[in-house]
């Protein structure tokens, strides 16, 4: 009896201070503010995105209702019908607004920022702790890399004080290291996680560590950049939220435990983690409190009317089965009135209500009633508590904590005493709903949960990451006291008014997804959780993707004349995304889309008409273009909600190479015409990326001193080609007017080389990309790595029978990157003066580390001098091999060289050598297939019948073998035309060899052939080494 009355008095207490806090804050009026922390960095996932994403295509609720409560009734961005939790953790510190959207910031609005005003918030609703999470928002990383802009661009406006800049500088570590960075990210990485099909349980471990590795990486790369304070906000259970609840038949009444379990072991890790790395010494002076949206939610969750809430099963916007199963502001969608008594917004955001009871939960509650450890948000960011020893101002928080209990308890009025001035009325300005208790209601204490969650504990126990969570084994309880569980019963009573903004989940492509589970299984079981509509949308990327590709190859692009692009389903739209080379002139690409997918002008005869949008920031510029209302007469609105954006970002190392992106997006399926236009407009990139580096000759990239005299240290591309060449080296790739291509043709493209379609992709994933984009490779490996190393490959192997493609290969793969190919002919490394043949081959490393855009060292036949070293080897050929590999380990990170060496003779390679090299790419002789397609370049007047006859005679031949025989048949057959041996067509031409022709030939080439090793498979394979 006595500890329900401790519980209701304490529940009473809570709500009725939250009106007289409120009607302080009114009474302030407008007094000025007083920050406890001078700016507040925002990171993160759509829980606290204040309107990035409307800057980026299609993420962002940009309509009503969302918004709808915001001031003014206007959509902002939030994923919320008002504020979030940023914003309120913003005013709990002071501020009366919210850090400003970072790429809503024009030129003129960021002069603020830069001067370290309020902070900045760089969220993007979908975005993960692993960069693979939100490949279509602003990543975790790249926000990161956005706040690194930030400070750099502070440093270069001297802080605005008008200091020195060395001054300036001390003054903005200062402002940084006393500044609050605020993390909530993670849900999206767990529902990533449980969308995918192959997964199993035994898979959870080393996800968390995954996890957990990337987001202590984060951290640390923030410390790196001047943060010392971090308030990190914890995943809620996900298995709560609607659009979960509502995959389960028992949804309605209950949580789906597996996917809450899985949070749950998250969070306990992330602790562990943040403590680690606090606790290390690495990081002197880093503070941190992790909030527990988990903790909160499960109490809100089992008991609403405590906290004023009336629905916590389903969402207040949105349609279907707990308005869950159609989205919010779709068009048959609904929503809620009495949105103060929703816990959620939509099917996975909480409403406003929701975030600023959080806010206040994670801010001010005591560190025991277990929404925050191991200090709250408010002790986090008090100037005073550097000076304070922990321990010590913890053993005094529960004396008062417990007294305070105490008192009410034998009814004395113990009222604990208000922050001074403005802290107390700020804070107190989050409860301005207040709720009454009902007194007939007893709240369980937070440690209590449902007996169907046990068997998480076990599992989490084994996995070793549930250490410190309510209700764990072994874990402590809620409960920090000895004196008959007071303050447990108070902690789960105060919790009622203090609800907390969970984290968010399934923004991409996921908002109405469904993980099914059932009540009985095991929690923890990713199986028990599936997403249905994920796999409506995989369904639809997937059968839009086949479509471009079916296209695609109709009209005759062979793989490699046009750009990745990659197809995603992002809530009812599609979006096909790919990027643009610089090289690419954006007026074409403008005028190629406008022609094909405009509306014909009525007026000036053959123009074409689209919709313009221009935006521009210090972080990005963006075009978007969009076909007219009215397209056909018939009424039919399927192209009306076509839109296609051109993205430019400005900041970021990802970008230092010129490129922008185009994305085109449709709500559902695209037409035919739309279609077209996408193809069309991956030709046109395609070959001007093919084109890139032709005119790179041209270009000095010689510096320049005051007095217009080169730079010795520098030496120019045009110097660097010259003395290559003066060497014997044939570059090729540099100059085509002055180059003379290896078989004395024109451009060389993927589609001159037939078959071989795995190997094309292993170079094209391997080599060509990392060759395009060495900062995304480089990004990856300074998140992923204790100490950075550069993952681009440095040298690969081509191995296979001569003629199948191997140098043809290396050709395109320089033409393609645009870099010059450094043919490095045997002839002209082995010398016949003691010590010269490896001083030649090392000048030919170093003068390749010289071109400004790094090149391909292409080392044909590298079996004839990097053979394996015994005791018959020449000692020139082993000073030879050794350079190789010296170099090869030696390459400056910064430089794109790559190594190409081509054998035929893998087994007698050095294993010295062998081992290093990134990738072996094998090109076997070709399939029946793959024949036939050769052929078909060579004699493409042949019918399909006739191709594959003759690629039954050319069996056990490579690729040359094939071009040489369809040679002899031209040859064979003009000399029978010059004697009058055969007729002419009817129209008096010369007539074409037939296809007897050709089988003839073939046999006689076969004869000629060396016995050569049979293989079992004929069909090309990969080895990776």
């Amino acid at each position: 009896m006595m500890r329900l009355k401790v519980t209701i008095l304490v529940v009473a207490f809570v709500l009725s201070a939250g009106v007289h806090i409120s009607a302080a804050a009114a009474a302030a009026g407008q007094r000025e503010e007083v920050h406890l922390v001078p700016a507040v960095y925002v990171f993160g996932d759509s829980t606290v995105d204040v309107g990035n994403n409307q800057y980026l295509p299609g993420n962002s609720p940009l309509q009503l209702p969302y918004g709808i409560d915001f001031p003014h009734s206007r959509p902002t961005g939030r994923f919320s019908n008002g504020y979030n939790v940023a914003d309120f953790i913003a005013k709990l510190v002071g501020f009366k607004r919210s850090p400003p959207a970072y790429l809503s910031l024009t030129p003129q609005t960021s002069r603020q920022l830069m001067r370290g005003y309020r902070g900045a918030n760089y969220a993007s609703g979908g975005s993960g702790i692993l960069d693979t999470t939100g490949t279509t928002v602003v990543t975790l990383t790249k926000q990161i890399v956005y706040f690194a802009a930030t400070k750099s661009k502070m440093k270069s406006n001297g802080g605005g004080d008008g200091n020195s800049s060395s001054a300036s500088a001390s003054a903005i570590d200062d402002l940084l290291s006393k500044s609050l960075f605020l993390i909530s990210d993670g849900g999206n990485d767990l529902f990533a996680f449980l969308r995918q099909s192959n997964r199993t349980a035994s898979q959870v471990p080393s996800f968390y560590a995954d996890l957990l590795s990337n987001y202590t990486r984060h951290v640390q790369a923030l410390y790196s950049l001047g943060a010392r304070r971090f308030g990190i906000i914890d995943v809620p259970p996900i298995g709560c939220v609607p659009s979960v609840r509502v995959t389960s038949p028992a949804g309605a009444t209950r949580c789906v435990d597996a996917a809450s379990d899985l949070a749950r072991g998250f969070n306990s890790g992330l602790r562990s983690a943040m403590a680690r790395l606090a606790g290390s010494g690495a990081l002197p002076g880093m503070r941190y409190s992790v909030g527990s949206s988990y903790n909160v939610v499960s109490y809100l969750t089992a008991n609403p009317a405590a906290a004023g809430f009336k629905v916590v099963n389903s969402a207040c916007c949105g349609g279907g089965r707990l308005n869950a199963q159609v989205g919010c502001g779709a068009p048959n969608s609904t929503y809620c009135g009495n949105r103060n008594g929703y816990l959620f917004w939509d099917g996975v955001h909480g409403t406003q209500a929701t975030s600023r009871k959080g806010a206040a939960a994670i801010y001010s509650a005591p560190p025991q009633m277990g929404f925050a450890s191991p200090i709250n948000f408010k002790q986090l960011n008090e100037s005073d508590r550097d000076t304070i020893d922990e321990s010590h101002h913890f053993r005094g928080m529960r004396i008062s904590a417990l007294r305070f209990v105490l008192s009410w308890a034998g009814g004395k009025n113990a009222t604990p005493k208000q922050p001074r001035g403005p802290r107390r009325e700020l804070s107190g300005s989050l409860s301005s709903e207040p709720t009454r208790a009902s007194k007939s209601q007893t709240p369980p204490p937070l440690q209590n949960r449902p007996a169907a969650a046990s068997p998480s504990h076990a599992l989490g126990s084994r996995l070793g990451f549930l250490n410190g969570v309510p209700g764990a084994p072994g874990a402590r309880e809620a409960s920090a006291f000895t004196t008959a569980g007071f303050l447990a019963a108070g902690a789960a009573a105060a919790l009622a008014s203090l609800p907390v903004a969970y984290a968010d989940a399934n923004e991409v492509g996921v908002v109405d997804s469904a993980v099914s589970s059932d009540a009985a299984v095991k929690p923890v079981n990713p199986d028990a959780a599936v997403s249905s509509d994920v796999a409506v949308g995989e369904d639809l990327a997937h059968k839009e993707r086949k479509r471009i590709m079916e296209l695609i190859q109709s009209r005759g692009m062979p793989h490699g004349s046009y750009p990745q692009f990659d197809v995603a389903v992002k809530g009812q739209k599609v979006v096909v995304k790919f990027n643009v080379p610089s090289t690419c002139s954006l007026s074409d690409l403008i005028v190629d889309l406008v022609t094909h997918i405009g509306l014909e002008a009525e007026q000036g005869g053959g123009g074409s008409e689209m919709l313009l949008h221009a935006w521009n920031s210090v972080a990005a510029r963006q075009i978007t273009l969009n076909p007219h209302k009215k397209t056909t007469s018939n009424g039919d609105d399927n192209e009306d909600d076509l839109c296609v954006l051109i993205f430019e970002p400005l900041v970021g190392s990802q970008y230092s190479v010129s490129s922008y992106e185009v994305e085109f997006i449709k709500r559902g399926e695209f037409s035919l015409r739309e279609l077209e236009a996408l193809t069309s407009v991956l030709k046109l990139v395609g070959q001007k990326d093919v084109k890139q580096s032709s005119g790179k000759g041209n270009k000095s990239y010689t510096t320049r001193k005051g007095n217009g005299q080169r730079s010795k240290h520098v030496p120019s591309m045009e110097k660097t080609i010259s003395d290559l060449e003066g060497m014997g080296v044939r570059v090729y790739g540099f100059d085509e007017t002055s180059s003379i291509p290896m078989d004395g043709s024109g451009t060389v493209m993927w589609e001159n080389i037939a078959g071989y379609e795995p190997q094309k992709r292993e170079i094209e994933d391997t080599i060509l990309l990392a060759l395009q984009s060495p900062e995304v490779y480089d990004e990856i490996a300074r998140a992923t790595r204790c100490k950075f190393e550069t993952n681009r490959p440095r040298a690969v192997l081509f191995e296979g029978p001569p003629g199948t493609g191997k140098t043809s290969s290396a050709r395109v793969i320089a033409k393609q990157a645009g870099v010059p190919l450094l043919y490095v002919p045997l002839e002209i490394i082995m010398s016949k003066y003691y010590g010269e043949s490896e001083r030649l081959l090392g000048s030919v490393f170093s003068l390749a580390n010289d071109l400004p855009d790094g090149g391909i060292i292409f080392l044909d036949e590298v079996d004839s001098f990097a053979s394996a070293r015994d005791s018959e080897m020449h000692e020139a050929t082993r000073r030879i091999l050794s350079v190789i590999l010296r170099q090869i380990d030696g390459f400056e990170q910064d430089r794109r060289v790559v190594v190409i060496a081509a054998t035929n003779r893998k087994e007698d390679l050095d294993p010295a050598l062998i081992s290093r090299f990134d990738s072996i790419i094998c090109f076997d002789l070709p399939d029946q297939q793959t024949r036939a397609e050769i052929s078909a370049q060579y004699a493409k007047h042949l019918t399909k019948s006739e191709l594959f006859q003759f690629s039954l005679a050319t069996e056990e031949m490579s690729g040359r073998d094939i071009r040489d025989i369809c040679q002899q048949a031209e040859r064979h057959w003009a000399s029978k035309l010059i004697r009058g041996q055969v007729p002419k067509n009817d129209k008096g031409e010369p007539s074409l060899p037939p296809v007897e022709e050709y089988v003839a030939c073939s046999e006689q080439r076969r004869r000629s052939l060396p016995n050569r090793t049979r293989q079992e498979s004929r069909l090309p394979a990969l080895k990776l080494a």
